[in-house]
């Protein structure tokens, strides 16, 4: 592929938005471009997939953007919600904007938005230690009432793997079927987050979470009305790949018109169809947005970046421990990435 594959997908930017109301930060013109075209692809209803990849490289200010289109595009309640939230059943409507970050930079996330959008009621959502009934109408409630629900891979997949598990407990599954209850059936119930039809999700630099892949697949099964990736590095590995995941998770769907039509191309492409590049690029083009470092520099202060590059002679029992144990396991973990990325395309 070309270097400048992404860089060159040639999307239409639209023109600045007005800013939106509640940031306290002054915005770029490229910025308010960027809240305008998120907003457009929420808004619009000609394509499957209601949001889109913003893939701006990194250090120009995609988290700034993202807490802009919360507060451009907001939810408004359909007639007849039900503000209760009962737990009698799954995927209520609701306004929270969850983003799925890494545990190392949900903190960031957290101090962006208290500085540049304190108006929105941000809730850090840590996972649930209890699951009785009482306890997961609570947190439906409180997550529910929140503008931004911030949350980690590592909870997100903890809380949901077992996707398939229904809103009901064991006890009242049972007494639901006319079975008498047993002493050892459970009320635990489901994560609160299996019982919210959020407005938005964002997963926010997704290659970077531990088994990403799954990390994936597993918020794809949240229910959502809008998805965004947010990635400087959607192709982290060079790989078609990777791009293809992101465009899973935002089509919501394993057998999407969009999807299908990727790894089409992708399978053209191997076959050394030349054309395939140019097509790759125009079935990104209306939902992929990306800017580079270079491209803004004019409007903003970036700090010079260097490379700098060591050599370290290993020791003899280094060099073992290299051989025996680390490229073993590097090996191990690379087979299951490229058995993992491969799966869809199947």
């Amino acid at each position: 592929l070309p270097v400048t594959f992404l860089d060159d997908v040639g999307t239409e930017v639209p023109p600045p938005a007005t800013p939106p109301e509640g940031l306290t930060c002054t915005l770029y013109s490229y910025q308010l471009s960027a809240i305008a075209f998120m907003v457009a692809r929420e808004q619009q209803n000609t394509s499957t997939i209601s949001g889109g990849i913003l893939a701006d490289e990194q250090g120009i200010g995609k988290t700034i953007m993202c807490a802009g289109c919360v507060a451009a595009h907001r939810w408004t309640p359909p007639a007849g919600h039900d503000p209760s939230f009962s737990l009698s059943a799954l995927r209520h409507p609701c306004g929270a904007t969850l983003i799925a970050c890494t545990s190392t930079i949900l903190q960031q996330w957290r101090n962006e938005l208290a500085q540049h959008a304190p108006k929105l009621d941000t809730l850090v959502y840590g996972g649930q230690s209890e699951m009785s009934h009482a306890s997961v109408q609570r947190d439906v409630r409180r997550l529910a009432q929140a503008d931004v629900i911030l949350v980690t891979y590592e909870v997100l997949t903890s809380e949901l793997r077992g996707l398939e598990q229904s809103y009901e407990s064991n006890r009242e599954r049972r007494e639901r079927i006319g079975l008498r209850a047993r002493s050892s059936d459970r009320e635990d119930r489901p994560s609160p987050l299996k019982y919210l039809d959020f407005w938005r999700v964002i997963l926010d630099e997704v290659q970077k979470a531990p088994a990403s892949y799954k990390a994936g697949r597993t918020v794809r099964m949240l229910s959502a009305k809008h998805r965004w990736a947010c990635s400087g590095t959607p192709m982290a590995d060079g790989k078609l790949e990777d791009v293809g995941h992101l465009i899973n998770f935002i089509a919501g769907d394993d057998r999407s018109p969009a999807e299908l039509q990727w790894w089409r191309e992708v399978r053209s492409f191997r076959a050394g169809d030349t054309g395939a590049v140019a097509r790759l690029q125009a079935a990104l083009r209306p939902y992929f947005l990306r800017r580079t470092q270079a491209g803004v520099a004019h409007l903003i202060s970036i700090p010079p970046q260097s490379v700098r590059r060591y050599t370290f002679e290993l020791s003899m029992q280094e060099r073992a421990l290299q051989r025996e144990f680390v490229l073993p396991a590097a090996l191990r973990y690379m087979a299951k990435g490229r058995a993992a990325a491969e799966e869809p395309a199947e």
